[in-house]
């Protein structure tokens, strides 16, 4: 189930991309060369921001990344699944200048996040793969090198009493993340190797499966997105 959300959604993504590369004169995105998929969920973030109108107090896209990743990291946190967080909680973590509105304005103007629960005193992602890279790259971030945190994370994951099934998603997208950005975060290689290891060595057949899925789909994504874009170039050149 994992695979089949990651891949959909990275195949909007690539389509949205290449789109917007054309639109823009530009030959061919970076980030659709390279399959960088954290810098990819990044960049979906600033092209909703780029949706919402100057009218009210419009947040730029470096407050929007940051707000982001600090919410999908309190609702990922707790059991490193996508799950709900505490809207009083969420208030208070994002501190800094008028945080209500803020929050509001991720739930309202870029439809990112739900209140949920009979109290609306619950907040919950409403894409779960980018909640998992978005809360992946915020636990780089606040974690860094710090050994105890690492310990204490492995332990957590390789003790659980239901396996790394539930957390797979999470896990990849950490995988990915600390590819592209554990070195500027100065991530121990012990991390990257023993996770990589953890996923290598699992059994799970789904696991497997979701590695090879998020790859095919990135490459049919391209493909499709590249042959709508002919047939659209095919049109304009017949004048019909």
């Amino acid at each position: 189930v994992g695979g089949r959300k990651v891949t959909a959604l990275l195949a909007k993504l690539y389509a949205d991309q290449l789109i917007a590369a054309k639109v823009e004169g530009i030959q061919q995105s970076p980030l659709i060369r390279s399959g960088n998929i954290p810098e990819l969920m990044l960049w979906y973030l600033n092209e909703l921001n780029r949706s919402v109108t100057a009218e009210g107090n419009k947040l730029s896209d470096r407050i929007v990344r940051q707000d982001a990743k600090i919410i999908a990291w309190e609702c990922v946190k707790q059991t490193f699944q996508p799950t709900t967080a505490k809207r009083d909680t969420i208030v208070a973590v994002l501190s800094g200048n008028d945080p209500e509105n803020r929050l509001k304005y991720i739930e309202e103007r870029l439809h990112l996040i739900h209140t949920i629960g009979a109290a609306q005193d619950k907040i919950r992602f409403a894409l779960d793969p980018l909640a998992e890279y978005l809360a992946a790259m915020q636990m780089l971030e606040l974690c860094q090198n710090n050994e105890d945190f690492w310990n204490e994370f492995w332990h957590q994951i390789t003790t659980a009493s239901v396996g790394i099934d539930p957390i797979t998603g999470f896990l990849l997208a950490l995988q990915d993340c600390i590819q592209i950005l554990g070195k500027e975060a100065n991530i121990p290689q012990t991390i990257a190797v023993g996770l990589s290891q953890l996923l290598d060595a699992t059994e799970l057949v789904e696991v497997q499966q979701d590695l090879l899925t998020k790859e095919k789909g990135v490459e049919i994504a391209k493909l499709e997105a590249e042959a709508q874009m002919e047939k659209a170039k095919a049109v304009d050149n017949s004048g019909g």
